[in-house]
């Protein structure tokens, strides 16, 4: 299982940076370098927009904007609704997956290539994904830092 961050899901941009500060920021969308070294995941809009069909529900977050979740029960609120979304794509059938298997299996990509990707192994790392997010989330909530959600 793989979790889909810029490394694997290349070229599917653009990417929506999700990041980890110790204090909020004063300006409404601080410079791309300030955030650099706080990344921990790189999310395509590709990738969004496929969540958002084999869900069949919206974002749960603007793409297009600048997002600062500063206190832990914001932090916890967001990731509940990313958690949903991992519960409704464990119970969704493959076939919502085969769908999306072409677009994200690049056969000259060595990640797909080797491992003769199919819709099962999709909905595992699609899942895998939001977990890890998740996982990251809460990490940085009960350390007291701050959510970035760097739109497009």
């Amino acid at each position: 299982m793989a979790v889909f961050g810029r490394n694997i899901v290349k070229n599917k941009g653009p990417y929506i940076r999700f990041c980890q500060v110790d204090l909020p920021f004063e300006q409404p969308w601080p410079d791309v370098e300030m955030l650099r070294g706080s990344i921990f995941i790189e999310l395509s809009e590709d990738l969004l927009s496929a969540y958002c069909g084999i869900t069949q529900s919206y974002s749960p977050f603007d793409p297009h904007a600048f997002i600062q979740l500063v206190n832990p029960t914001e932090i916890y609120d967001f990731s509940s609704k990313l958690l949903m979304w991992e519960w409704q794509l464990a119970r969704t059938p493959l076939n919502y997956f085969s769908k999306e298997l072409e677009y994200f299996c690049d056969p000259s990509d060595m990640y797909f290539k080797t491992n003769l990707y199919n819709a099962e192994q999709l909905k595992s790392d699609m899942i895998e994904t939001l977990h890890f997010m998740i996982g990251e989330m809460h990490k940085l909530a009960a350390c007291g830092k701050c959510l970035i959600i760097e739109g497009i």
